[in-house]
């Protein structure tokens, strides 16, 4: 309610209107089915691990980490925090992340879904690129 008090200069339980302030814009959005989204998630996961999300965490809790109201609660961050605190094992920690990474996506795409501006194109079609400059091509016509 603060947000849309905020964008629209007064108090109302309604969203804002799905108008761009900028005319011309084209928003593209990339669909991807779920079982490659949480495989992608979980290999994301594995990823930062490799490449030291736990160290990282570690040399930043010596930097005020675990006080920081938002930083100390982002995904990952939070799960390593559990981890070196010994509330959990690291295979948990890194399966809490995946979930709750899955959990994020799911939320964020339905908000999305929600807004009948977005050009929605299948993430993995051979011609993604092609399709994005023919879709804004046809947007730009349509401005003219």
């Amino acid at each position: 309610a603060l947000e849309v008090a905020h964008l629209t200069g007064r108090f109302t339980s309604d969203l804002p209107a799905h108008v761009y302030a900028v005319p011309g814009t084209v928003q593209v959005g990339l669909a991807l089915d779920r079982p490659t989204t949480d495989r992608r998630i979980a290999e994301r996961v594995d990823a930062m691990w490799r490449a030291g999300l736990v160290d990282e965490v570690r040399r930043l809790c010596d930097q005020g980490l675990r006080e920081s109201r938002t930083a100390s609660r982002g995904l990952g961050y939070r799960q390593v925090l559990d981890l070196l605190a010994g509330e959990c094992t690291e295979a948990e920690a890194k399966a809490a992340t995946v979930t709750g990474t899955r959990r994020f996506s799911r939320k964020q795409l339905t908000w999305w879904r929600r807004d009948p501006r977005i050009v929605w194109l299948d993430a993995l079609r051979p011609d993604l690129v092609d399709a994005t400059v023919s879709t804004l091509d046809a947007a730009a016509g349509d401005a003219r």
